[in-house]
């Protein structure tokens, strides 16, 4: 073999050599790499979906916030009943203090009519019904008077009833005075015993303008006061004036409440319901 014949043979073998070595290292340092691609790739492609939007990621960490610290839903407040509302809760001087009221009423009714010069059985202011609400909030109300008139009467003497009528009246128009009185009820019981367990009940319902002519006018005496009631009655015995009509039981009344002060509880009623054979309770049948 010639020189020049060895050389060629020896740089062809030079240079596969070099071949080897130089593709041996790139296919190893390739796959590595490749490798390498993927395991930062898979390790970073949840992190980029989850957490390179920032405003994704603030949402998502309000949401996990608010889920957590978010207070429980307050209970419904209880409604106040129609007392509380317009009467106050009794924790303060708001209100009107009608049990006082209705008390200092049959006082003086008890010290005005004596049952036995009458000829009756017993009287009594026997509750105030708070029928309903004024433009400026404050209770409307209805003050209420019994007469028993006797268990075995069974036509009233009306001249007797228009007596007592008046002096009832006047014993709870300046009680009350400074309250909005829609009317006052005076009820009579007969054909029973006592003021809550006769049979029969009726009434006589006073407008305020009429209470306070009673009360106020020197000559508007009980035969001007009878005389104006039943020219003023126009036949509806639910609204005042009403002459003789039938008793209302205002402790049955949608949206009334009936208040009873030591009056009634001294003659047995009850702003619930006394026994009612035909008179009713504390606000009449």
């Amino acid at each position: 073999m010639s020189r020049s014949d060895r050389e060629r043979d020896e740089g062809f073998q030079r240079s596969r050599s070099s071949a080897v070595a130089v593709a041996v290292p790139s296919a190893i340092i390739s796959t590595v790499s490749e490798r390498l691609e993927n395991v930062r790739l898979a390790g970073s492609t949840p992190v980029a979906a989850s957490f390179t939007d920032e405003s994704a990621v603030h949402e998502h960490t309000f949401r996990s916030e608010t889920r957590v610290t978010s207070p429980p839903t307050p209970a419904p407040t209880a409604m106040p009943s129609l007392l509380e509302r317009l009467l106050g809760d009794g924790d303060t001087d708001e209100g009107v203090d009608l049990e006082a009221r209705e008390d200092e009423a049959h006082e003086t009714l008890q010290n005005r009519v004596d049952p036995a010069r009458y000829g009756i059985e017993d009287c009594a202011v026997t509750g105030v019904a708070v029928v309903n609400e004024g433009p400026d909030e404050e209770p409307i109300v209805v003050p209420i008077a019994r007469f028993s008139l006797g268990e075995d009467v069974e036509n009233p003497d009306l001249d007797k009833v228009w007596e007592l009528a008046a002096e009832a009246v006047r014993a709870m128009e300046p009680a009350f005075d400074g309250v909005f009185v829609r009317h006052y009820d005076v009820q009579f019981t007969f054909d029973g015993d006592e003021l809550f367990e006769a049979e029969e009940c009726r009434r006589i319902a006073v407008t305020e303008e009429i209470a306070d002519r009673v009360v106020a006018e020197s000559g508007f005496g009980v035969a001007e006061f009878t005389e104006t009631m039943l020219d003023a009655d126009d036949i509806d015995d639910h609204v005042a004036p009403v002459a003789w009509g039938e008793c209302v039981d205002y402790s049955r009344q949608q949206n009334t409440a009936v208040v009873t002060g030591a009056a009634a509880a001294a003659a047995g009623a009850s702003a619930a319901g006394a026994s009612c054979a035909g008179a009713g309770a504390a606000g009449g049948c």
